[in-house]
């Protein structure tokens, strides 16, 4: 019976004690919570003028600047211009700056990582700036790479390429990320960085890495150098290549896009067949129609999309090839055509 009530006072003892360590849990999160919300609106009236630079810094200057960091880097994130000055000159005021870079003089990477996230709040030739993105630690260089704005990536575009044939995936991911962000002032960076892959001075996941980010930046130089790597022998790669000249800014765009519906790689030559339907020119309709008969259902589907973009005279190629006597390039056409209104009219 003793044995039976001590049992029933543990177990009774510690639902007890479950139910308290939740709630104070709970009223830490609400405080928490709290807390971010008033800190978020200070910095919204400050930016707003509503509020002085007193204010502002005798809450920066606080331990709020060490228990919420998150509040003041998703500032950093959305803000630009002369907001996100303002925000740097009443930090610096504060003291906040000082204790970035403290922090990234640790010997604790983790402190180094939240100084990291705190980067933008730092001038862009500040040394601390490169420490972080040449940090021994992978994830304080992601971090780093991370938070970059424009004129830090300009300034150290040098060391975001070198990060791009990193051995960390979250690190070239985060490089290339960064090189996406920037504007024109890394287009030469990049444009030097392909002609370094070309060389053979980055690894393989270094040279996809380098291609992804200077496939999406809209220049004419840096498209015509992605444009090269078309017979490289890494999918991937030509992949990019494919993705470069898509976009139109690449000399001779068409034909060579052309050659690339005989690779050997379906992957490539639905690619190739996409990007020439992108740039709508009609007379390579007949072109395309012949990739209705390819053995790859993704690459006779890409060829029938792009026939529709074509307008009648993709519609007209089409209709010839529902008559054809491969059974896949007549499915494909009777398919198409009966996504389009107006191949609906023609096939009744």
């Amino acid at each position: 019976m003793n044995v039976l009530l001590i049992t029933w006072g543990l177990a009774g003892f510690m639902c007890a004690l479950y139910i308290a360590v939740g709630i104070v849990d709970l009223l830490s999160v609400e405080r928490r919570q709290r807390r971010e919300h008033e800190l978020r609106t200070m910095l919204a009236d400050r930016l707003a003028g509503n509020l002085d630079s007193d204010g502002i810094r005798e809450t920066l200057s606080s331990r709020w600047i060490r228990r919420h960091p998150m509040v003041l880097q998703s500032f950093a994130r959305v803000l630009t211009g002369e907001g996100m000055r303002r925000l740097q000159m009443d930090a610096d005021e504060a003291g906040v700056t000082d204790h970035i870079r403290r922090m990234a003089g640790r010997r604790s990477w983790r402190k180094r990582i939240q100084a990291a996230q705190l980067l933008r709040y730092l001038p862009s030739s500040d040394p601390i700036v490169r420490s972080l993105l040449t940090d021994r630690r992978e994830e304080v260089r992601a971090r780093a790479l991370d938070s970059l704005d424009p004129e830090m990536l300009a300034r150290h575009a040098d060391l975001v390429i070198h990060a791009c044939d990193a051995t960390d995936p979250a690190t070239r991911f985060a490089a290339q990320q960064a090189l996406i962000g920037g504007d024109d002032r890394v287009a030469k960076a990049l444009v030097e960085a392909i002609d370094l892959a070309a060389s053979g001075m980055f690894s393989a996941a270094g040279v996809r890495t380098v291609l992804a980010a200077a496939a999406r930046v809209l220049d004419i130089d840096v498209a015509n150098a992605v444009a090269s790597h078309q017979w490289g022998g890494d999918v991937e790669q030509r992949l990019h290549a494919v993705a470069a000249m898509g976009s139109g800014l690449c000399e001779g765009a068409e034909t060579r896009l052309i050659a690339m519906i005989d690779d050997s790689e379906p992957a490539v030559r639905a690619a190739a067949i996409a990007a020439i339907g992108r740039l709508g020119d009609a007379r390579k309709a007949a072109v395309i129609g012949r990739s209705l008969r390819d053995a790859s259902w993704d690459v006779r589907e890409a060829a029938g999309i792009a026939l529709t973009r074509f307008g009648p005279a993709g519609l007209l190629i089409l209709r010839n090839y529902t008559d054809d006597t491969d059974r896949f390039a007549r499915d494909m056409a009777t398919e198409m055509l009966g996504r389009t209104s107006l191949g609906e009219r023609w096939a009744a």
